[in-house]
């Protein structure tokens, strides 16, 4: 007998699922209405896709930017590949402000070429102003300030380093 009542008890259940689902109703038809007259049909025109924001938000990012500015405003890149001997190697210090606008660009490190610490610096002044620095990486400052490293060779041309494919 209890396994009479389980039998009976499943399909009570399945019935009472079924009664449950409810199907949608259809909306009544309505007829379609045509305005009187020619209709002029305009050409439909893609709308364009939302412009994605390519503001840096981190600080490597926002380095290639401005080094990518800075070789575009550049007579002085060389894109050959970087000789195995450079004549120099200079480390400039830059921070820009919110503004996009150098702050300050002096120099960390070099060989001692003097000539050549004040090309990289004035190329940088010289591709100013930059995009303003995303509020991520201020965090609240006025500035944000990172290394750059201008590798020169012999003939007084140079490279980036950030721009300067990664093996």
């Amino acid at each position: 007998m209890p396994l009479r009542r389980f039998g009976t008890m499943i399909t009570c259940t399945v019935i009472l699922a079924g009664c449950a689902t409810q199907r949608p109703e259809t909306p009544p038809l309505q007829p379609e209405v045509s305005p009187p007259g020619p209709v002029a049909k305009v050409p439909s025109v893609p709308t364009p896709a939302p412009r994605r924001s390519t503001r840096a938000t981190t600080l490597p990012d926002y380095k290639v930017e401005v080094a990518k500015q800075i070789a575009s405003a550049s007579t002085d890149l060389f894109s050959d590949p970087i000789p195995e001997v450079l004549k120099s190697i200079v480390v400039l210090d830059i921070r820009i402000g919110r503004d996009g606008a150098p702050q300050q660009v002096s120099v960390r490190r070099s060989n001692g070429f003097r000539q050549l610490e004040q090309r990289a610096e004035s190329n940088v002044r010289k591709a100013a102003p930059f995009s303003a620095p995303a509020p991520e990486l201020l965090r609240g400052a006025s500035s944000v300030q990172f290394l750059e490293t201008f590798l020169f060779r012999d003939d007084g041309r140079f490279q980036i380093l950030s721009l300067v494919e990664k093996k």
